[in-house]
């Protein structure tokens, strides 16, 4: 049996029941590997790398000062809320938007993480004039139709430095608080 070596225990023992119809115990036929020297060679996982859209480049206009102007200053994100066990759906994608100078939220729900999500949001917010979105370059917030929506509304877009998530630490903590006191199953 030539199996290159993709073979480990489990499978071998599979094998020799299917094929010779020999019952041995995968921990046993793992002991006689290991004593024969008999290794399979591992596949190590490789880590995904999370591709941001760094072209689009908005500068940090907040930096972190969320009491120098008075309310025009929002944080955005989405997050997803886990479904409990016995629902189908694995999780539901929470969009919401935070007034730093009142902390009022407004929050759009969705089964889909997509740009929809975020402009069904940004149509439900009264904005003040001149305001400015803070964000961090999530694929919604890079998006053309995002920037185009922001604008119409006269708005400036902000977005927090790239792999920083205190930058955008307001929505972050609201994102946490309502986690853990609604959806703690």
């Amino acid at each position: 049996m030539d199996n290159k070596r993709r073979y480990g225990r489990r499978r071998l023992s599979k094998y020799l029941f299917l094929t010779y119809n020999i019952e041995v115990n995968p921990r046993t036929l793992g002991n006689y590997m290991k004593r024969l020297n008999l290794f399979t060679f591992v596949r190590r996982k490789k880590r995904q790398k999370e591709h941001k859209n760094t072209n689009v480049k908005f500068t940090d206009l907040v930096q972190r000062d969320y009491n120098s102007r008075n309310n025009v200053i929002y944080a955005t994100d989405v997050t997803y809320i886990p479904a409990p066990k016995d629902i189908n759906q694995n999780h539901i994608y929470l969009s919401a938007i935070i007034d730093h100078k009142t902390k009022f939220v407004t929050y759009e729900i969705s089964l889909n993480n997509d740009t929809e999500l975020v402009l069904n949001n940004i149509k439900n917010t009264k904005f003040k004039n001149n305001f400015i979105l803070h964000s961090d370059h999530g694929f919604a917030y890079s998006s053309i139709d995002y920037i185009d929506k922001i604008k119409s509304l006269n708005g400036k877009i902000s977005m927090s430095r790239i792999g920083n998530s205190l930058d955008n630490r307001e929505i972050e903590y609201f994102f946490l608080d309502t986690y853990k006191r609604n959806f703690s199953w």
